[in-house]
Formats: structure tokens, sequence, C-alpha cells
């Protein structure tokens, strides 16, 4: 069972008006809060896959610990041998949990995705600088401090990719992948029409809210420590109707028009 909240700007609910768009989802699922599907997986079943994207482990949160070192140790002995694994977080709350995920998975996984929420709470569970949103350089500062933690002979991380309601960013490892600019493009033209359940753009539904890219669809940059970063502003739906599953999917479209070398 999935319940689901949510309050558009400006509403009112009971004495109290909502300053911005806001959203509570609640649900009881026994299975998937104990990720019973991955033990239906073998390696072989993922020979002839092009990707492997993992996600769900908030669910885990409030497991015993016991239930989480099980379904850690099962996601790394039948999915981290594949050739491109993604990882898409969720909200957490526990640092120490959010801590043991990303040192078990995250460093060994090659791709993760997550929003401002997401990144405010790593950096900071890692010791890494406070992120301001308001800022594309705060937030790459904070994503390029996920990537220098993959240093161990074991971690895989070498691309990031972030997504807020007004831009999105993705980092990578220099000579470690292909198309960036194109799957963060992507991305931003995914979460305009899947937030407004539309096909097409219309000037009507859609607002530049991040004027940072000039005229241009996305910006990239290369650092001097060899990182390069990819911009691209988001045109934002007025009106969303749909928002459950938005990460996701800008993840997963994203992950389509790139390339791991």
């Amino acid at each position: 069972v999935i319940n689901l909240f949510r309050l558009s700007e400006s509403k009112q609910w009971y004495q109290r008006r909502v300053r911005g768009a806001n959203r509570f989802i609640f649900s009881r699922d026994v299975a998937n809060s104990e990720m019973d599907s991955i033990s239906c997986f073998t390696k072989g079943d993922l020979a002839d896959v092009d990707v492997v994207v993992i996600a769900g482990f908030h669910m885990l949160e409030n497991q015993p610990e016991s239930t989480k070192q099980q379904v850690l140790g099962r996601v790394q002995e039948k999915v981290l041998g594949h050739p491109l694994v993604h990882l898409e977080l969720a909200s957490m709350t526990r640092a120490d949990f959010l801590l043991q995920l990303f040192n078990s998975l995250a460093l060994r996984v090659h791709s993760l995705g997550l929003n401002e929420a997401e990144l405010a709470f790593l950096s900071e569970v890692l010791g890494g600088p406070p992120v301001n949103t308001e800022s594309i350089e705060s937030v790459g500062d904070a994503l390029v401090f996920l990537l220098s933690k993959a240093t161990g002979d074991s971690h895989q991380l070498s691309r990031i990719h972030f997504h807020c309601l007004t831009f999105h960013v993705i980092v990578e490892k220099t000579g470690k992948w292909k198309n960036g600019a194109t799957a963060v493009a992507i991305g931003t033209l995914t979460a305009a029409k899947y937030a407004c359940d539309t096909p097409n753009l219309k000037p009507d539904n859609h607002e530049l809210r991040w004027m940072g890219a000039g005229s241009k669809p996305v910006v990239s940059t290369k650092r001097p420590d060899g990182v390069m970063i990819h911009v691209s502003p988001v045109l934002v739906c007025k009106q969303p109707l749909k928002t459950v599953g938005l990460g996701d999917s800008i993840s997963a479209t994203g992950l389509l028009y790139t390339k791991i070398i």
C-alpha cells in the first residue's frame, strides 16, 4: 500500500498555507522493504544486460542490522561484477546507514544518481562541504568531493548524475565516459515532460528559472583536477501532475544516452 499526499505552492491545508510545493509519501511494503527480489537474480540473468540500475535502499533504514548486511551482501555478490551498475539514492534520515551504504556499495558502482536533499545529507555525513543548491559552484564542489572518495582498488565510482528542480549536473572522471553533455540535456528534457505528463513542451506550461547557462542547453567545463562537469537548465513544469519516480526516470534516461569507456 502506497499513499501520496501532495500540496502545490500556496495551497491551504486547514489553517496553514504552504510556502512551496510539498509531498509526503508513506507505504507498507514488506517484500520491498526487505528487498526480497534481489534473491531472484543470478549473475547469468544479467549477462546480456547493458546496464543494471539498483534502487530502493532507503527502505532498509529501519530493518534489523542482520537484514541490512544480508541484502547488501547479496547485491555485492550478484550485481557488482556487471560492467555497468548505477545506484539511485533516495531520501534517508539515518546517517549511520547512509555511510554504510556509501562505503559498501556506492563507491563500488560505476554511476550514482541523487537529488539536492540526498547530496546535502551525504556530503554532511562524509564531512564534505555544505551544499547550496542556488549555487552551481557549491553543488559541483560537493559532487567532486564524493568522486574523490573513490580511491580504493575496488572503487568504481566515476560518474554522478545530480538533479534538482531548476538544473541538473553530471560530473564524471575524464576518460571514463562519453556523451555526458547529451545525457544531462536529455535528463532535463525528461523532467520537463514527465512532471507535466505531456509528450511535448508547451511555453505556457514551463518556465526557465536558472539562467546560468545563458542561451545554451548545456555548459560543459573541465576542472584542473580532470573532472568534467556538464550543467543543463530545467524547463520547470508550472503545474506538475506526476512527481513520483521522476528522479529514477531522469537518471535512467541519462544512462540511455551515455556510454562508459
